[in-house]
């Protein structure tokens, strides 16, 4: 009986010899005996998976072994840091990740072999942590840099933006680094990935980091004074600003005709004047700001030139126009009398213009002063203003009654009464009256010599115009003109002799053929020709005056006799009177 539980495969050729007790033998044909394998089985692992990073220890078994058993990878590949022992303990620390599909083979003493099912080994990824950098805060245009860190990671990281954006100016290596100089201001919350070699990732928590304003300095021109009227130009800097710069105006205010440009450049042709205390911001392209310290801009008046007219004389009576002129002025101008007074009847306007008529005579020297709209001043050089009398000269003819001889000629009564340097051509002095033309009112009178031919000429110092004009003699009716007459520097003749309406009333009296003449005999000038004149005549008389200047010597013959009684008696009987307003 051949019997037993073979461990030995192979194929056995055996020939068997039979001894009997007779000690024969006997041999049979050659045996051959084949011991096959035996079915080993494997057995996998319960656990299948692991995490990259993290030991790992899994015991592959098996059953049927004959003669010891090794355990061999048989199909796929394990994961780096793995390995499987032949005792069948697959361990390690893996650092790859991925889903590993393998077959185990054990081979026993025998070799014989038994393969397990496929195993599919998972390497999870491991934890990777990322620490965010403690800083959180930069500022605009200043260098920047903060680096985070991570811990899990295998085959080496690399650090990527997961969320959010970065500002500008600032960049984030693959080894975490975040750095730069920002131009870019705000909140800017961000999220890193790290990335390992296996494809791994670890995402930190949200870093909020927060680019403040940088310091923008703005620096004043260092003129600060201007003149009204002349063109100004200053230009602020800054520094510090990015992306651009915006200046404004942040207080105070600007004279009228000032800007300030974007650019900074305050310019202009300032008309208003004064002093301008501001501050100017600047704001760049992040909508930061900076602020300069005050700035005071000062408006000086400028150079007003009063310009005198030429015409420095003129003449009571007569229409006085001068312009004076300026240069110089800003928002108008008004003219003012600065030092002095005017004559009166002239006045100055605000637009310069010095006119009217004078009435009053003199030297005048009087400053004027422009004012403009900005209430800068000027004020011209002394102007001195001469305003001469103006004259009229009233050239008449006239006869008196009394001294009335013949052919338009009359007695030389000064002559006659004995006046010294009296002359042969001289009649009498009598008195000439200016009157208003529509009051009456008397405005002058003149003393002058009466001629023998009844032509006498004065000059007034008063505007030429039209007066009525009154006649008064020592022994003759007042007489006036009809009407006011036109008076100038070279008046016309007033003839009163030639027409008996040339006296108010036709209070004349024809002494010859076309020669008219005033009434004689009002000896004690009330007006009237009446008794209450003869005593003066009567005492005279009987004291046989003569040679002398005497008011009753009527005729002019140098005589106060009986010669001059008709001429008095004629007027006292028809009641001869002045007519005068």
């Amino acid at each position: 009986v051949l019997s037993g539980t073979p461990t030995q495969t192979g194929s056995f050729p055996i020939t068997i010899k039979v001894t009997d007790g007779n000690g024969c033998t006997g041999i049979g044909g050659t045996y051959t005996l084949v011991i096959g394998c035996q079915t080993i089985t494997v057995t996998n692992p319960g656990t299948t998976t692991g995490t990259a990073g993290v030991a790992f220890s899994q015991t592959f078994t098996q059953t049927g072994s004959i003669g010891g058993s090794t355990f061999t990878i048989n199909t796929g590949t394990l994961p780096t840091g793995i390995t499987l022992s032949a005792a069948g303990v697959l361990s390690g620390t893996p650092t790859q990740t991925g889903s590993f599909p393998i077959t185990i083979k054990v081979t026993d003493g025998n070799g014989c072999m038994g393969t397990g099912s496929t195993y599919t080994l998972v390497i999870g990824c491991q934890t990777i942590t990322v620490t965010n950098p403690g800083t959180t805060t930069g500022t605009a245009g200043t260098a920047f840099s903060q680096t985070f860190t991570q811990t899990g990671s295998i085959g080496g990281s690399t650090f990527s933006l997961n969320t959010g954006s970065l500002p500008t100016g600032l960049s984030l290596s693959a080894a975490g680094v975040l750095s730069g100089s920002p131009t870019q201001t705000g909140s800017f919350p961000i999220t890193i990935k790290v990335t390992d070699g296996n494809g791994c990732t670890g995402t930190g928590s949200t870093y909020t980091l927060v680019i403040g304003c940088q310091t923008i300095t703005v620096t004043n021109p260092g003129t600060t004074t201007g003149t009204a009227g002349t063109a100004f130009s200053q230009t602020f800097t800054q520094t510090g600003s990015i992306g651009g710069s915006t200046f404004s105006l942040n207080t105070g205010s600007l004279p009228t005709g000032l800007s300030l440009s974007a650019a900074g450049v305050l310019s202009g042709i300032p008309t208003q004047t004064g002093s301008f205390p501001i501050t100017i911001k600047v704001t760049d392209g992040n909508g930061c700001t900076g602020t300069g310290s005050t700035y005071t801009l000062v408006i000086s008046c400028q150079t007003i030139t009063v310009t005198n007219p030429g015409t420095t004389t003129g003449t009571t009576g007569v229409a006085f126009s001068q312009t004076f002129t300026q240069t110089g002025a800003v928002g108008g101008a008004t003219f003012t009398i600065n030092t002095g007074s005017l004559p009166t009847g002239l006045t100055l306007s605000a637009a310069g213009v010095l006119s009217g008529t004078p009435t009053q005579t003199g030297s005048f020297p009087i400053t004027v002063k422009v004012t403009g709209g900005n209430g800068c001043t000027g004020t011209g050089a002394t102007y001195t203003l001469v305003i001469g009398s103006s004259t009229i000269t009233v050239n008449l003819k006239l006869f008196l009654q009394g001294y009335y001889l013949s052919g338009s000629s009359m007695q030389p009564v000064l002559n006659n009464q004995g006046v010294p340097s009296s002359l042969a051509t001289e009649t009498d002095t009598i008195t000439i009256d200016l009157h208003h033309p529509t009051t009456f009112a008397l405005i002058d009178s003149k003393k002058a010599v009466l001629l023998t031919n009844g032509s006498v000429s004065v000059t007034f110092t008063q505007p030429a115009g039209s007066y009525y004009i009154g006649i008064r003699h020592r022994n003759t009716i007042e007489t006036w003109s009809t009407n006011a007459v036109a008076c100038t520097a070279s008046s016309a003749l007033y003839d009163f002799s030639d027409d008996p309406a040339k006296a108010m009333g036709d209070n004349q009296v024809l002494v010859e053929s076309g020669v008219w003449a005033f009434y004689t005999g009002d000896l004690n000038q009330d007006g009237f020709v009446d008794v209450s004149d003869y005593p003066d005549f009567d005492n005279d008389n009987l004291g046989g005056v003569s040679g002398v200047y005497a008011n009753t010597d009527m005729n002019g013959d140098g005589f106060v006799d009986v010669s001059d009684y008709p001429v008095f008696d004629n007027n006292n009987l028809t009641g001869v009177a002045s007519i005068h307003p």
